[in-house]
C-alpha cells in the first residue's frame, strides 16, 4: 500500500510516492495552468513507472493522497478570482476599502517601497465598491439584537448582486462573532434565490475582533471559492475515474490537513500551503536526524521561500498580508521572495544595473533554455551556461538548448554590460545567492537567533544547487539536502496530520474567572472532536492543544501563549500561564518589556485539535566504506564563482552513491530531480537516509 503526496509549484508539479517499507518513488511534471489537476496526474504517472506500475493500479493500491495546491495562491497573485459581492451592516460598507487608513497604502510593501509614499496607494480591491451592499441590522459587542435584520433589504441586496454577475457573495457584519444569527440568515436567504453562488460568512472564516481583517479575510474567501472549488472537484474527480476512491486531504497554511470539503469552505486557508509543506517535511527529516534548529530554504521555480525552526517549534503569523490584503487566518511564518530558477535577469533602465527577479518566467513559457518559448535570461539559463547542468534535466526526460540560453543571456544582458556571457551568467548567479542570504539574515538575525546556530535544510528544484554559495555569506557550518529534496513539499504532506483550528473571542481581565476559562476551550474542544469523529479519526489518535491570545491593557497585539490540556484549570495553572506570558513577552520585545501593572487580559482563545496519521518510515540504507569513484560518471568545466575561474569538476550520478559516500568539492551530485553542487573547500556525505550533509569552510 501506498501513501502519495502531490505538491504544485509555479513550474513543476511534484509527486512522492511511499510504501510500507519507506522506499520512495518520485514524479515530476511540468505545471499545467490551464488546469492543474492535469499536471498533478501526470506527476502520479511519472512515479508510476519508477515502480513499474500504471496510475491506474498505484492509486487503487494508494491509501492517502494529500495535496498542496497554488490554485488559490495564483488567483490572488493574478487577479483571477471570482466576481465578488459583498453584504455587511448598513453605514458600515466603506470598511473594505478605507482599510487601515492610511497604513494600508504600505501594507505588503517592502521596505524600500514604503520609502517612496508619493508612488504608493492602496491595492484594488478585492470587491468593488458598486458590488458592495449594506442592510439595515445590528449587534452589540456583547452579541445582544440592537436591531433586528431586515430580510427584504438582504434580498433586494442579493438580487442587485445577481444582476451584476457575481459568482460569490461574502457576508460580514459587526460583531457577528459574538452572535452569527443575523450572518446565517443572510446566507440562507443566499442559498433560497441564488444557489448557484458561493457563499461564506465572517463567523465561519474569522470569528475574531478586527472588523477590517475579518472583512478581507471573507471577502477573499469569497473571491477564491468558485475557482478552488471546481479544481479541487475537477482533481477529485481525475483521481477517481484513475482509481482513487478515498477522500483527498489538502494542505492548510498552519501546516495540517483537511478534507477536500473543508478545504473548498476555507480556500484563504490553503494560501502558501505549498511552503507549509516544505517546513513539515524538514522538520519530518531533521527529526530522524535529530535536529531541532533548521533554516527550511526552498528554492523552486518562481520563488524563494524561507521558514525558521527553533527549538523544534515553527514560527507563526497569525495576521498575514497575502498580496497587501489582511487576513485573519494563522500560518507558518514563511517568507519567500522573487528568486528562483527562472526568475527573469533584466537591466534597470534608469541605471543599467544587473538585476534579478521578482518576475519569472514560470512553467510556461519558462527559461530560454526550456526551448518552450520563452526568450528572457533567467537564473536557470545562467546555471546551465556556468557548467551547473548538463543538457538535460529530470533525468533526461526534458532536455535543455544551450544555445538559447546562450543567445538570451549574450544579446539581452552581456553586449549592454560590456561583459563575457560567462561573466555576465556569474553575475546574475551571485545576486541571485546575496537576495537569498540577505532573506535568511532578516529572519534570524533579526529576531535575536544566530544562523550559525542552525542547520539549513536546503530544497526545491534549485535550492541544492545554490545553498553551498549562500550559506558561506552567512557562516553556516552545515547543510542538508534531503533525498527528496526537489520535492520536499510532497514529502511534508505524507509527513502531515489532519489539523482543525478553531477560535473564539472573548474578553477577559486577569485573573479570570477558571470556570468561564474551562468553558471556553470544553466549548472548542467539543467542535475539534465532533470534527475529527466526521474525519474518520479514532479518538486515540487524537490530540488537542491550547492556547490563548493576551495582552497589556491598552495594547493592540496579542500574543499566543500554550495553555496546559488539562480537564479542569485552576487559578493556579492560569497564573502559571500568565508567568509565561510574560517570559514570552520579554522574550519577543526585550528584556524588561513587560510590565504587569498595566494589567493583562485574554482576548482569543484557540485550540488545534490535531488527528495523527500514520507516518511513513524513511527507508535505511547500510553504510558503506566504498569510494565514491564508482558513481563518477564524468567530468566537465564548471565556473565556480566562489572562486573566480572556470575548474575541471567530478560529476557523480546519485544513484550509484552508497550510504556512507563521502564527496569532496569540487563537484556536482547529479540526482534525476535536482542537481547537487559540493563548492570548493566543501565536502558532501551522504548518511544512513541517503539525504546528502554538505560540511561548510
Amino acid at each position: 500500500m501506498y501513501l502519495v503526496g502531490v505538491d504544485i509549484g509555479g513550474t513543476f508539479t511534484d509527486c512522492v510516492v511511499v510504501d510500507e517499507g519507506g522506499n520512495l518513488a518520485i514524479g515530476k511534471a511540468l505545471s499545467t495552468p490551464h488546469d492543474y489537476s492535469l499536471g498533478v496526474i501526470e506527476s502520479i504517472k511519472a512515479a508510476g513507472e519508477d515502480l513499474g506500475l500504471p496510475a491506474t493500479e498505484l492509486l487503487r493500491q494508494t491509501t492517502l493522497i494529500a495535496h498542496g495546491t497554488t490554485v488559490g495562491d495564483n488567483a490572488l497573485l493574478t487577479r483571477s478570482g471570482a466576481a465578488t459581492g459583498l453584504i455587511t451592516t448598513r453605514g458600515f460598507e466603506d470598511t473594505l476599502l478605507i482599510m487601515r487608513g492610511g497604513m494600508g497604502r504600505v501594507a505588503g510593501l517592502s521596505e524600500t517601497e514604503m520609502k517612496r509614499q508619493s508612488k504608493t496607494d492602496k491595492p484594488l480591491p478585492i470587491v468593488p465598491r458598486t458590488f458592495i451592499e449594506g442592510v439595515r441590522e445590528r449587534i452589540d459587542y456583547k452579541g445582544a439584537v440592537i436591531s433586528p435584520l431586515s430580510l427584504e433589504d438582504v434580498r433586494q441586496a442579493v438580487a442587485r448582486l445577481r444582476e451584476k454577475g457575481v459568482e460569490a457573495i461574502a457576508i460580514s457584519l459587526l460583531w457577528s462573532f459574538m452572535n452569527p444569527a443575523h450572518e446565517q440568515a443572510i446566507r440562507a436567504v443566499v442559498e433560497e434565490v441564488a444557489p448557484e453562488v458561493f457563499v461564506t460568512c465572517s463567523h465561519e472564516v474569522a470569528p475574531v475582533l478586527g472588523e477590517y481583517e475579518r472583512t478581507s479575510t471573507v471577502a477573499i474567501n469569497a473571491y477564491l471559492g468558485p475557482k478552488v472549488s471546481r479544481y479541487l472537484d475537477s482533481l477529485v474527480g481525475r483521481l477517481n475515474s484513475n482509481g482513487f476512491g478515498k477522500e483527498t486531504l489538502v494542505m492548510q497554511a498552519y501546516g495540517g490537513l483537511v478534507p477536500v470539503r473543508e478545504a473548498q469552505r476555507r480556500p484563504v486557508a490553503t494560501i502558501e500551503s505549498g511552503p507549509a509543506a516544505g517546513v513539515i517535511a524538514s522538520m519530518f527529516v531533521g527529526n530522524n536526524l535529530g535536529h531541532k534548529d533548521i533554516i527550511a530554504a526552498d528554492m523552486g521555480g518562481t520563488t524563494f521561500k524561507l521558514g525558521v525552526v527553533s527549538g523544534g517549534k515553527v514560527f507563526r503569523e497569525n495576521k498575514p498580508v497575502y498580496g497587501r490584503y489582511h487576513v485573519l487566518c494563522p500560518k507558518m511564518d514563511i517568507q519567500s521572495i522573487g528568486a528562483g530558477g527562472g526568475s527573469i535577469a533584466w537591466l534597470e533602465g534608469h541605471t543599467g544595473l544587473l538585476k534579478v527577479g521578482p518576475t519569472s518566467a514560470g512553467a510556461s513559457p519558462g527559461p530560454a533554455c526550456y526551448d518552450l518559448g520563452g526568450v528572457e535570461p533567467t537564473v536557470t539559463d545562467a546555471d546551465l551556461l556556468l557548467g551547473y547542468y548538463p543538457d538535460y534535466l529530470l533525468g533526461g526526460k526534458m532536455r535543455l538548448n544551450r544555445q538559447k540560453a546562450l543567445d538570451s543571456v549574450g544579446d539581452r544582458l552581456a553586449g549592454k554590460l560590456a561583459m563575457d556571457v560567462t561573466r555576465t551568467a556569474a553575475a546574475i548567479k551571485r545576486i541571485t545567492d546575496s537576495q537569498m542570504s540577505d532573506l535568511i539574515r532578516k529572519n534570524t538575525v533579526y529576531r535575536g537567533l544566530d544562523p550559525r546556530e542552525f542547520i539549513l535544510y536546503a530544497y526545491g528544484g534549485a535550492g541544492p544547487l545554490h545553498a553551498g554559495a549562500f550559506c558561506r555569506e552567512l557562516g553556516i557550518k552545515k547543510v542538508v539536502i534531503p533525498i527528496t529534496a526537489s520535492v520536499n513539499g510532497a514529502l511534508g504532506l505524507v509527513g502531515s496530520d489532519i489539523v482543525h483550528e478553531y477560535q473564539l473571542f472573548d474578553r477577559c481581565a486577569i485573573p479570570a474567572d477558571p470556570t468561564r476559562i474551562n468553558s471556553n476551550f470544553q466549548r472548542l474542544e467539543a467542535a475539534g472532536l465532533e470534527q475529527l469523529s466526521s474525519d474518520g479519526v479514532e479518538r486515540e489518535n487524537v490530540t488537542l492543544e491550547r492556547c490563548v491570545y493576551l495582552r497589556y491593557k491598552r495594547q493592540t497585539h496579542e500574543l499566543a501563549t500554550p495553555v496546559p490540556q488539562k480537564e479542569v484549570l485552576t487559578e493556579q495553572d492560569m497564573a502559571q500561564v500568565y508567568d509565561l506570558f510574560e517570559t514570552l513577552y520579554e522574550h519577543e520585545y526585550g528584556k524588561g518589556s513587560a510590565y504587569r501593572d498595566a494589567g493583562m487580559e485574554m482576548v482569543t482563545f484557540e485550540v488545534r485539535a490535531i488527528g495523527r496519521l500514520a507516518k511513513p518510515r524513511m527507508a535505511r540504507y547500510p553504510q558503506s566504506a566504498a569510494s565514491a569513484g564508482k558513481a563518477l560518471k564524468a567530468k566537465r568545466p564548471v565556473f565556480w564563482e566562489t572562486e573566480d575561474r572556470e575548474m575541471l569538476t567530478a560529476i557523480y550520478d546519485f544513484i550509484n552513491l552508497d550510504s556512507g559516500s563521502t564527496i569532496d568539492g569540487p563537484s556536482i551530485i547529479e540526482t534525476p530531480v535536482t542537481t547537487i553542487a559540493v563548492y570548493p573547500d566543501q565536502s558532501g556525505y551522504l548518511d544512513e537516509f541517503k539525504n546528502v550533509h554538505i560540511a561548510i569552510k
